[in-house]
């Protein structure tokens, strides 16, 4: 039962998480985006560019007009 609840409260956390990232990203803020994301993420765009870091990211997605 407490694994259960413990499921349930990771798959709230997680679609909450994407709740933010959508508003951000819809609402344009490429900074508000980039404070969901941690130090260290690593994203492989759309476009097959790399980007180690959170800072990276968003230098990449403003580069490429997100």
């Amino acid at each position: 039962v407490a694994q259960m609840k413990t499921r349930e409260a990771d798959e709230r956390a997680i679609r909450q998480l994407i709740q933010q990232r959508e508003a951000a990203w819809n609402g344009g803020g490429v900074r508000a985006h980039g404070q969901l994301l941690t130090e260290d993420a690593d994203l492989l765009s759309a476009t097959g560019l790399p980007a180690e870091g959170r800072n990276a990211i968003l230098d990449l997605y403003v580069e490429q007009g997100a």
